[in-house]
């Protein structure tokens, strides 16, 4: 069963990377109810996003961040709740050594 997940986990992993590498977008970062665009940044390695808000006094302090594209929400990731002040959340997508090599 481990096995099993692990393999879903990288399917799920490299469908969102080449989803990433493709496809103009646009793409968005999430906070609470706050979207903001994401610029996209490609390296040899990786895709990265990256997303300014600007200062918000947060209700309800975020937990968690969502990857947006085309309205559709692809990931979320676990974040340390942003202060007062203005803000950016960068993204990175790319291969673990593992599976390049494999």
């Amino acid at each position: 069963m481990a096995l099993e997940l692990a393999a879903a986990r990288a399917v799920a992993q490299a469908k969102l990377l080449e989803r990433a590498l493709h496809d103009p977008g646009p793409w968005e970062i999430q906070v609470n109810d706050v979207r903001m665009l994401a610029v996209k940044v490609k390296t040899p390695n990786r895709v990265i996003f990256l997303a300014y808000f600007p200062p918000m006094c947060w209700v309800d302090p975020p937990e968690v961040a969502w990857l947006v594209c085309r309205g559709e929400e692809m990931a979320c990731r676990q974040i340390v709740a942003p202060g007062e002040g203005a803000h950016e959340i960068e993204w990175s997508l790319g291969l673990d050594e593992g599976l390049v090599n494999a």
